[in-house]
């Protein structure tokens, strides 16, 4: 029988390693975005696949031409349309000079992916999963109308990912409001009025509450004492997964779902268990991520608690 000094010290290098690799994952995350604002300005795709690549260009582009056609606008250009597609070029650059907007990009286009993944494997429908279909018929009528709005929201995520595109209404509001932010800064002082005026008008047709990511949110909220079945992908499919565990782990979003990889497999376990989840079912959502089922191991004499500790909260 081994004592329980040596397990503490097992414990401890467990610990150790655990920490060790988070940090590495950590260090590759921080090198993420400027690898990405490389890329998209250089066409170097080099690190990252070519689907992957498509598709945040195809948002950043796509950004860009709903700023400029709601300028053009406000400035009385006669064909909106056109102008914003001649003129999307020099503020794609300016959207790829942000941060936290291209990382979020970076991360839907991975969980899109994620989730047409999930579905022609077979283990979840990337639209209709489960726990969704179960909601919708849920007693509680906001319940229910919340989950028939994110099956709808769901279907539009995916078809425009095809498209590589996303409406500027489905942006998190503080990617938003940058947004807005860098389409006044690329008017420049000869043209505030009608920057400003496109800004206000976006800002009056906007709510968080109703894009997709404000419809999971609300969902996994609305769930209450029931949201932990949101926490196993099989059965919450990869919105609401990568939402709930989000949220029970206090990580944003974007950190869950670029987590869903080998790379990345030590902040995703750590957030699992913080989550609440038993060994088995962290094993089992690393084999339905396909992620090397060996690495699920280093979890096993991780508590919650020292699980949430090493993750330290949001990023």
């Amino acid at each position: 029988m081994t004592s329980s000094g040596e397990e503490n010290a097992r414990g401890t290098a467990d610990a150790q390693e655990l920490a060790s690799r988070l940090a590495r994952g950590d260090a590759m995350r921080a090198s993420v975005t400027p690898i990405l604002r490389h890329m998209l300005l250089h066409d170097d795709n080099a690190l990252f696949s070519d689907e992957i690549m498509a598709r945040v260009h195809g948002f950043v582009w796509h950004i860009a031409v709903q700023l400029l056609t709601a300028y053009a606008r406000a400035d009385g250009v006669a064909d909106a349309e056109d102008y914003a597609a001649g003129n999307a070029e020099m503020l794609t650059e300016y959207l790829c000079a942000d941060e936290g907007l291209l990382g979020h990009l970076h991360a839907l286009a991975l969980e899109a992916r994620l989730s047409e993944r999930l579905g022609e494997r077979g283990i979840v429908d990337p639209i209709v999963p489960p726990l969704v279909q179960g909601l919708v018929a849920a007693k509680d009528e906001t319940v229910a109308e919340m989950a028939m709005g994110l099956i709808a929201a769901q279907a539009r995520f995916l078809e425009q990912a095809r498209r590589m595109e996303l409406p500027l209404a489905q942006l998190p509001a503080d990617h938003f409001g940058k947004a807005l932010d860098i389409l006044k800064l690329c008017a420049g002082d000869a043209a505030a009025g009608s920057g400003a005026k496109a800004s206000d008008k976006l800002r009056a047709d906007y709510s968080e509450a109703r894009s997709r990511l404000g419809l999971a949110s609300r969902l996994v909220t609305g769930l209450g004492q029931n949201a932990r079945a949101a926490l196993t992908v099989d059965q919450s499919g990869a919105a609401l997964f990568t939402t709930a565990i989000a949220m029970a782990s206090r990580q944003t979003r974007d950190v869950i779902v670029v987590s869903c990889n080998d790379r990345r497999a030590s902040r995703l376990g750590l957030a699992l268990k913080a989550a609440g989840l038993k060994q088995r079912d962290v094993e089992a959502q690393f084999a339905y991520l396909e992620i090397d089922p060996a690495l699920a191991e280093d979890f096993e004499a991780v508590s919650a608690a020292m699980a949430a500790q090493m993750i330290g909260g949001a990023d």
